[in-house]
């Protein structure tokens, strides 16, 4: 997604659009990184959830109250890394504090 916002946003900066696309949808085309990194926080979501309650299973713990705290330490984990990929993304790998302001 992010390698995809930086295509997209080259596109838009040089203005290279494909001669085939309408105008209405070259101002779509901007925006679809920005629609597609929430959708694909919340798919990855839904997945991370159930790795880690297969992983949780797999490691056959004798009692449930040890189960259910090690299930909730990696549901944070995994949450948090999915959340806030794309802020430490930018900010440490691009170190383009402008975009993270906006």
């Amino acid at each position: 997604v992010f390698r995809f916002d930086d295509y997209i946003n080259e596109i838009c900066t040089k203005n290279t659009f494909p001669e085939f696309l309408p105008y209405f949808l070259r101002r779509f085309v901007r925006y679809t990184p920005k629609i597609l990194l929430p959708i694909t926080v919340g798919i990855l979501d839904v997945l991370y959830s159930n790795i880690a309650v297969s992983l949780n299973d797999w490691e056959n713990y004798k009692h449930q109250r040890t189960y259910e705290n090690w299930l909730v330490l990696k549901l944070i984990l995994f949450k948090f890394v999915n959340s806030f990929l794309a802020l430490f993304y930018t900010a440490f790998y691009l170190q383009d504090f402008d975009v993270s302001i906006k």
